[in-house]
């Protein structure tokens, strides 16, 4: 992974760490596609635990800039 995007992956998780993040209410694992990642997380907000089951750098369409 380059420099830039594990820069990237650490905002995602930041915005995902964030209250009031836009996510998927209720228990069980959930899925955010943001800033090319495709991330799937669980969220515990009454502990404060963003736990990630998986992330996968999403690939770019032909043509698409990078």
């Amino acid at each position: 992974m380059t420099s830039e995007d594990f820069q990237v992956l650490q905002d995602v998780m930041q915005l995902l760490a964030v209250e009031g993040t836009p996510y998927e209410p209720g228990e069980g694992r959930h899925t955010l596609t943001l800033a090319g990642f495709e991330v799937e997380y669980t969220r515990d907000d009454v502990a404060r635990v963003l736990t990630l089951h998986r992330v996968t750098r999403m690939l770019r369409r032909p043509g698409e800039a990078a």
